[in-house]
Parts: C-alpha cells; sequence; structure tokens
C-alpha cells in the first residue's frame, strides 16, 4: 500500500532502485565504524544527512541507503527544514545546504555526513564523476548507461552532534582507497 508517509517513502526508494538497475549501476554502501543513533518520527529530533551529491546518480543512490525527504536549498526555509527534523524525520541536503546546519542545531537533530564516490570495475571512477557534474540529463544519462561496471559507493560517515556542528563546517572527508602492496 502506498498509502501514508511510510509507503510514499517505500516506493520512492524501490522507484530509484529500479532506475538504479535499469541503468546498469550498482550501489555499495560502506557503512559508518560508529552506528548513527536511532531516530524517527516520534521517536525525538531526526537525522540532517548531508551529502557532497553531484549529480541524479548520487541522489538516486543515497535515496536508496538513507531514505529521506530531500531538500533543495532554494525551495525550502530554515524554519521548514527544523520542523521536519523537530518531528523526527531524515532529511537530505547536498553539500550546498549545509547554510541549513542552524536549523540541525535549533532543533537537536544529529548530522550524518555522507561522502559518495565512484568505482567502474574496481578502479576509482573520478573521470566519470567529473563528467557527470554539471552536464546536461540527457549527455549525463547517457554516459552511465555507456559505463559498465559503474558502482557508486555511499560512505556513511560518523555522526556529528548538532552542537558541534555549530562550530565546524561539515564537509564530507575525502575517502581514501587502500592501495594493495606487492611484492617485488
Amino acid at each position: 500500500p502506498v498509502t501514508g508517509a511510510r509507503g510514499r517513502r517505500r516506493l520512492s526508494v524501490c522507484a530509484a532502485a529500479r532506475v538504479l538497475t535499469a541503468a546498469g549501476v550498482r550501489v555499495r554502501v560502506v557503512p559508518s565504524p560508529v552506528p548513527w543513533p536511532r531516530t524517527g518520527v516520534g521517536h525525538g529530533p531526526g537525522h540532517l544527512v548531508v551529502a557532497d551529491s553531484i549529480s541524479w546518480v548520487d541522489d538516486l543512490a543515497l535515496r536508496t541507503v538513507v531514505p529521506g525527504l530531500p531538500v533543495a536549498r532554494s525551495s525550502a526555509t530554515e524554519t521548514r527544514v527544523g520542523g521536519l527534523l523537530r518531528a523526527g524525520h531524515t532529511v537530505t541536503v547536498g553539500s550546498a545546504g549545509t547554510a541549513l546546519l542552524q536549523a540541525a542545531v535549533d532543533a537537536g537533530a544529529v548530522v550524518c555526513p555522507v561522502a559518495v564516490r565512484y568505482r567502474v570495475d574496481g578502479e576509482a571512477g573520478s573521470a566519470i564523476a567529473a563528467s557527470l557534474a554539471g552536464a546536461p540529463s540527457w549527455r549525463s544519462q547517457a554516459r552511465v548507461v555507456a559505463t559498465h561496471g559503474l558502482v557508486v559507493e555511499v560512505h556513511l560517515l560518523p555522526a556529528i552532534d548538532p552542537a558541534g556542528a555549530a562550530r565546524a563546517p561539515v564537509r564530507p572527508a575525502p575517502v581514501r582507497r587502500r592501495v594493495p602492496v606487492r611484492a617485488a
């Protein structure tokens, strides 16, 4: 059933997963070494998820991993976001939405940074990421479908206390790639 917020969220997650699957994109989740605090409607303030998203692929991958209400800075105010967080909702913003940190501080919500990285057949996909950033939608979609073995890694980073978020800007830390050591 699609009635209610839970049903709409489930439909949104399934739709995002189906689009990614149809495009041949896999999503890999790298969990935080420290689990995020549990929240939910009626159980205290929600999470403000801040992601370094660059394209529609990131947005869909993030939707399948951290179902929340995506908010664009231009379409929302601190008051609205604060109300959603106080009600226990998860709100997702891009790194440009860090101006909404004050809403998280005011609501007592946890700030959860996320880093999104691309891999193609096990190698860093910085070229594909660069080609998607700012590209017209049709070109971006064609590039994704033409790239075989594309994996979007969603790195959940440790949550930040809202009081700490007010003192420092939230930027997802770079994800370091392990380089195998080869014997000579």
